[in-house]
């Protein structure tokens, strides 16, 4: 749209979060779901490490009070992946006592991926 004497303006559309599965398109939740059975297909070695990360989401939501048995949606997997495996870079690292020894098993995974630690 341009209006006289002015620069053509831009559209932005903002989606809701059903836009996707009107597409046809997981929702994030199922992503979640898909991504698992993926790895349980193609990666059985982290299917372990996996289903701890998915346990320690649902405990902590039980630890606030909230239902652990809801479904878990892609960006709160990821976010949960992302900080456990810089857990040496947060600013908390110097406060906690210990962490599960299982999280150890990120670094390896991610070694023999081909990603760097």
């Amino acid at each position: 749209m341009t209006l006289a004497n002015s620069t053509p303006t831009e559209v932005l559309f903002l989606l809701g979060a059903g836009a996707s599965k009107d597409a046809d398109l997981p929702l994030a939740t199922e992503l979640t779901d898909h991504i698992t059975g993926d790895i349980e297909a193609n990666y059985p070695e982290l299917l372990h490490l996996v289903r701890f990360i998915h346990g320690g989401i649902c405990f902590g939501r039980g630890c606030e009070g909230r239902r652990p048995h809801d479904p878990i949606n892609i960006e709160e997997f990821l976010m949960a992946c992302h900080d456990l495996a810089r857990r040496s870079r947060s600013r908390i690292y110097p406060f906690v006592s210990s962490w599960h020894e299982r999280l150890n098993l990120i670094r390896s995974s991610r070694a023999e991926i081909g990603e760097s630690p």
